[in-house]
């Protein structure tokens, strides 16, 4: 595979396109990770559980386009979209954003895609231009093998004693921590990559 040092080269240093497209592909660094619960309750047994999703920061996407097009040889624009959805038994807009990244590649070509994301209920607008931007870097490439990860479920705690930046959730009134969790070996970057010799 292209070296990772790669990513930290000028555009100029690609050849090819399929150059360009496998180093858009690569995993990144579980530092520039995010997660966030999916759904989350109590077990029969009486044992809270919280399934988890990972993403991916929508400043990383920026940095990747950066490494492999360069600054000036990709670019974003915004636009808010509202659609009407039946809720309640009513019908009501829903406010989303949609992203378009413009990228030309090292043969000249030209590449536009575009995907959509709804505000979020905390700070909407930030949170509906970031999704956007995820997603479509996501058509690009950028962070698409997340999508392949195995259902993950948090490792909850009653304290957060020994966790250092810990998330949260509440079920049932109670808070609970848990600390991101590890992922499977094949999804990391090599740099990352835990071997066992036995």
């Amino acid at each position: 595979s292209i070296p990772w040092r790669r990513m930290m080269m000028s555009s100029t240093d690609y050849e090819t396109t399929e150059q360009q497209h496998k180093d858009l592909c690569e995993p990144f660094k579980q530092s520039e990770l995010e997660w966030r619960v999916q759904r989350s309750g109590m077990s029969q047994g009486g044992k809270p559980w919280a399934m988890v999703l990972c993403y991916v920061q929508s400043r990383a996407v920026m940095d990747r386009l950066d490494a492999v097009f360069g600054p000036s040889m990709w670019e974003d624009s915004y636009e808010i979209v509202t659609v009407h959805q039946e809720r309640d038994g009513q019908i009501a807009p829903i406010d989303g954003v949609q992203c378009r990244i413009r990228v030309k590649y090292v043969d000249g070509n030209t590449v536009v895609k575009s995907d959509v994301s709804q505000v979020t209920d905390i700070e909407p607008m930030k949170g509906g231009y970031s999704g956007a931007i995820k997603r479509t870097g996501v058509k690009f490439g950028i962070g698409r093998y997340l999508y392949e990860l195995p259902s993950t479920f948090a490792d909850l705690r009653d304290s957060k004693a020994g966790m250092r930046n810990p998330n949260t959730v509440k079920i049932n009134g109670k808070t609970y921590y848990w600390a991101n969790p590890d992922i499977p070996n094949k999804f990391k970057r090599e740099s990352e990559r835990i071997y066992n010799p036995f």
